[in-house]
C-alpha cells in the first residue's frame, strides 16, 4: 500500500493498493514506476538503483 498525506496541501490524502510497474527506459541504470499521475493529480517518481 502506497500513502501519501498532506502533500502539497495540508488534508490532502491518498492511498493505492495495487500492482505497481517498474521500467527501465532510455539506456537508464535503474527501474523508474511507470505509472506518474495515480492520485488526484498528484505525480510521484519512484526509482530503483541497481
Amino acid at each position: 500500500m502506497l500513502h501519501i498525506l498532506d502533500a502539497p496541501d495540508q488534508g490532502r490524502a491518498c492511498e493505492a493498493d495495487k500492482s505497481w510497474h517498474f521500467a527501465i527506459t532510455q539506456q537508464r541504470l535503474y527501474f523508474r514506476l511507470r505509472e506518474f499521475e495515480w492520485c488526484d493529480r498528484l505525480t510521484d517518481y519512484i526509482d530503483i538503483y541497481f
